[in-house]
């Protein structure tokens, strides 16, 4: 399923967002949510997540609690959902550009840098992210409902044919 401007200007309406009709920008490429970047009337960019399905949203709990522990504890900017509902997942637009988006046409994924060469920068940026994510206490990764997948918690009868 996919809302039309004014669908989706009704919707964001019921979520108090005053947004640019004229700045509505619709990414076809998710299969379970269409996403829209808008502007509202202060000029603030967000990115509107709005459900294909009904049976969609309750998948979107594991989602939403592994921002709050990465928002909480993080350095880095991630999704902060301002608005969680059945109707409307939104939150303001990130900066910079990402690595890479998949174009719904083609069925492919376009990177934004070259893929065959890939910038040192790139590397460094991944292994700094890694690092702080590591960081977020267990317990509370847990409580958010992430796994966690130590050395200690492996036995060797979870291991196929005993190895590591």
């Amino acid at each position: 399923m996919s809302y039309t401007k004014k669908e989706v200007l009704k919707i964001a309406d019921r979520h108090t967002f005053q947004l640019l009709e004229n700045s509505l920008v619709f990414n076809e490429s998710g299969l379970d949510f269409q996403v829209v970047f808008a502007k509202d009337q202060e000029g603030k960019e967000w990115v509107l997540r709005i459900p294909r399905w009904s049976d969609v949203f309750p998948r979107t709990k594991a989602e939403k609690n592994a921002l709050d522990i990465i928002n909480k504890y993080a350095e880095f900017e991630a999704p902060n959902w301002e608005v969680y509902t059945e109707e409307l997942i939104a939150y303001k637009q990130l900066r910079g550009v990402p690595a890479g988006t998949i174009d719904p046409e083609a069925q492919a994924y376009v990177f934004e840098i070259d893929e065959n060469n890939i910038p040192e920068g790139f590397y460094q940026s991944l292994g700094k992210i890694l690092a702080i994510l590591h960081r977020i206490p267990q317990k509370q990764a847990e409580e958010a409902g992430c796994r966690s997948n130590t050395r200690r918690s492996k036995t060797n009868h979870e291991r196929p044919n005993g190895c590591c």
